[in-house]
């Protein structure tokens, strides 16, 4: 009957702490929620002999160290399945669309400790509610605060870039011609009449990559470049860089903060990076350590007025 308990405890808190990163994720990851289940019933099979392994030999221990036994252990037991899953599964384990490792821990964390101090403390229905209830908690919480705290410690960024043509005049900035492309917003706009951008600007490129807190970087190019430039990223912030004179940037603001990482912008031509075939003359590539886009310099001549 123990076992049964173990069983289902693991497994409704493992779902309970997977559903919950999915939902505040804005259901990113449902789809792996399948795969998830599938690796979770050998995890849950598997706390069933160190549960009982546990009341075995902590039965004569005081509470307090009862019940550190039973956070622990299992707790780490998540972290050594995900482990084993990993090895197992390689490079697809990278796949999964939220940190399945830490739901493991969470829920090995409390779903044995949970019916411990219930055993212990024997309480009535209220006691019982309050037990499941902060259980629940605790196992909702500690993937995505861990995953979040893992992702601020290690420096991780979303990088947004929108790439724009840029043709100066002496009209002000209205706005973004074909803005299929790129989305900005009025904070955007702002900055840029601020950055001093005139004249008109065609939206045609540009993506999102990464994670953790934003990095928004905006290029206004005006030419084709003939050589390989390098600049420096932002670092979780907003940015500018528009062309001054042919192969020269400036940043708005100057005093944004940057990295030492770099982004590399090449004209396609000149790109060894890539195949023949995408070594296209009327395009420049804008390149980082992880993510590639491309700006496309191939318009018909009455939209460059």
């Amino acid at each position: 009957m123990r076992g049964l308990k173990t069983f289902f405890s693991v497994l409704f808190y493992s779902l309970q702490a997977a559903v919950t990163t999915i939902v505040l994720d804005n259901g990113y990851g449902r789809g792996d929620l399948s795969a998830f289940l599938l690796w979770t019933i050998p995890f849950c099979l598997l706390m069933i002999p160190i549960g009982k392994a546990l009341r075995t030999i902590s039965g004569s221990w005081r509470f307090q160290s009862r019940l550190t036994v039973f956070l622990f252990v299992p707790f780490f037991s998540g972290l050594l399945w995900g482990f084993l899953v990993l090895k197992f599964l390689g490079f697809w384990f990278g796949l999964f669309s939220f940190p399945v490792t830490l739901c493991w821990m969470a829920a090995g964390l409390v779903a044995l400790a949970s019916w411990e101090m219930v055993n212990h403390f024997h309480p009535r229905v209220l006691g019982r509610t309050a037990i499941l209830l902060g259980s629940l908690l605790i196992c909702g919480a500690i993937p995505p605060t861990i995953s979040k705290a893992f992702i601020y410690l290690s420096g991780e960024q979303t990088l947004d870039v929108s790439l724009f043509r840029w043709f100066p005049g002496p009209e002000p900035f209205s706005g973004v011609e074909e803005r299929d492309l790129v989305n900005l917003s009025d904070s955007d706009i702002i900055a840029i009449r601020k950055a001093g951008i005139t004249g008109r600007v065609l939206g045609d490129g540009g993506g999102k990559r990464g994670n953790g807190p934003e990095a928004r970087l905006l290029f206004f190019v005006r030419t084709m470049p003939d050589r390989e430039i390098s600049l420096p990223l932002p670092d979780r912030c907003f940015m500018i860089y528009y062309e001054v004179a042919p192969n020269q940037f400036e940043r708005w603001p100057k005093n944004a903060k940057v990295r030492k990482e770099q982004i590399r912008i090449i004209p396609a031509r000149l790109d060894k990076d890539v195949g023949p075939d995408l070594r296209r003359a009327n395009e420049i590539n804008f390149v980082t350590a992880d993510s590639r886009f491309n700006l496309p310099f191939d318009y018909p001549k009455d939209r460059g007025r």
